[in-house]
């Protein structure tokens, strides 16, 4: 039998050394590059299975603590940056840390800046709606909007799967509709 640690929420095999953990959330941060919340950091490595939210926690706070990282208020959250100590300590240990796990925490984070962005520029509000739900998609572009889409759903369920859809992929939606709309039968 392998003497692997489970921790529960994480999986089989997670890193459970805080000082490997302070160095991956500065590579991570070294490597996009920009500002991320708590949050963002932390899906991140949950959505990955490397780290617990505690050990989490505690590495982000002694990083703060040790001036490898600064916290500012953005526009609803708070985020962090790299200070130079931080940059100085991902460029010298980043290595420690297997290529694989380097490529899987870079690859998850730009998988979620993705996501925010394609959140940004198209939006979804669901609101109740006479024994359902309104779900109102609008793709922004640069001037105007160029697409809004008013769709009922009867559950909070198929309300979600739309705005989940609608945001996969708003361009081939509009293209579709678009194709649907100008053809001739």
């Amino acid at each position: 039998m392998d003497n692997e640690v489970i921790i529960p929420g994480v999986g089989i095999g997670p890193m459970t050394d805080k000082y490997d953990i302070k160095i991956l959330i500065c590579y991570l941060l070294k490597s996009v590059n920009m500002p991320l919340s708590k949050e963002q950091l932390n899906y991140i490595f949950q959505n990955e299975q490397l780290v617990n939210y505690f050990s989490f926690c505690d590495a982000l706070k002694d990083l703060i603590d040790s001036n490898h990282i600064s916290s500012s208020k953005a526009q609803f959250d708070e985020v962090y940056t790299l200070n130079e100590l931080g940059l100085q300590t991902a460029k010298k240990l980043e290595r420690s840390l297997p290529k694989s796990l380097r490529d899987n925490v870079v690859e998850a984070a730009i998988e979620l800046l993705a996501k925010i962005k394609k959140e940004r520029e198209n939006e979804v509000e669901i609101r109740p709606y006479e024994n359902g739900y309104m779900v109102n998609c609008v793709m922004h572009g640069d001037s105007f909007d160029l697409l809004q889409l008013g769709i009922y759903a009867p559950d909070m369920l198929q309300a979600d799967k739309i705005k989940e859809k609608f945001l996969d992929d708003p361009v081939k939606l509009y293209r579709r509709l678009i194709k649907l709309l100008l053809d001739s039968e």
